[in-house]
């Protein structure tokens, strides 16, 4: 065995140096994973919303994941709170008007044109409820007059200065 060691110097030296590079290699990649190099792409709507980057590592995702659910589970009840309590103020909002209308239809039952009375009551009370997509109704007409506004403008602007040039 000696004598072929002897014989033998190259291969033996590529032999210790490719353990050499085993052992190197497997000492620098000793805390890393597989998965710590495989990247994964986080939507838009999920970054602003847990604040994390926009590409993650596989070992991360786990952690971010948990991050997400958490936060729509909270987002989640808050909303649903919304609701019930918008579903509550409807409620109390109808009993009153109902109430109200009530006791008009009784007081004004034995009056003549009490009928007419009572429907003129709920038209009134119906003046100072706000309808749905009244908001955005009135977002589109002001976004309009203003844009209509900023064309006049800029019109009369371009007469004067034709006027003036002239």
């Amino acid at each position: 065995m000696i004598e072929w060691i002897k014989n033998n110097k190259a291969g033996l030296s590529l032999a210790a140096a490719c353990i050499g590079v085993v052992v190197l290699f497997s000492a620098l990649a000793g805390g890393c994973s597989a998965s710590d190099l495989i990247k994964v792409k986080v939507p838009s709507g999920v970054q602003r919303s847990i604040a994390t980057p926009p590409s993650i590592t596989l070992t991360d995702a786990g952690h971010e994941w948990d991050r997400w659910v958490q936060f729509v589970e909270i987002e989640s009840d808050k909303f649903s709170g919304s609701i019930s309590r918008g579903q509550e103020l409807l409620g109390f909002v109808q009993a009153m008007a109902d109430t109200g209308l009530g006791a008009a239809e009784a007081a004004l039952g034995g009056v003549p044109f009490g009928g007419f009375a009572v429907g003129g009551l709920g038209l009134l009370a119906g003046l100072f409820f706000e309808k749905p997509g009244t908001r955005k109704k009135e977002a589109k007409e002001k976004e309009s007059s203003y844009n209509a506004g900023m064309e006049q403008g800029k019109r009369i602007a371009e007469e004067i200065v034709r006027e003036l040039r002239a």
